[in-house]
């Protein structure tokens, strides 16, 4: 794993007509350079999963597909404490959820 630092994650969706009207990204930016570490759609084909090393229930992986290099990107992320680690995954599930909407024009 490569470590790119310690920031803030957001859900973040899309308002405005067009073709990507509701879909969900999620974006995170380091905190002190204000570097975006990471910014991809939340398709509902991606999968999150507990690392399997963890003894707690706070780490997750999920590989997105990257539109500008055009292949799967692996990212891990570890929050703060247990519920943080639940209302996240609540939250990504519920991106999906809207996303696929999206994508089947529902919303």
């Amino acid at each position: 794993w490569v470590n790119r630092g310690i920031g803030t994650m957001k859900f973040l969706r899309h308002l405005e007509e067009g073709i990507t009207y509701g879909t969900v990204r999620l974006t995170m930016i380091q905190q002190g350079t204000m570097k975006t570490l990471f910014n991809h759609l939340v398709s509902p084909e991606v999968t999150v999963r507990s690392t399997k090393n963890s003894k707690n229930k706070r780490s997750f992986v999920w590989a997105p597909y990257d539109e500008i290099q055009g292949c799967m990107k692996m990212y891990s992320v570890r929050l703060g404490n247990d519920h943080d680690a639940v209302e996240w995954m609540k939250a990504f599930e519920k991106a999906k959820l809207s996303t696929r909407r999206a994508q089947l024009g529902i919303d």
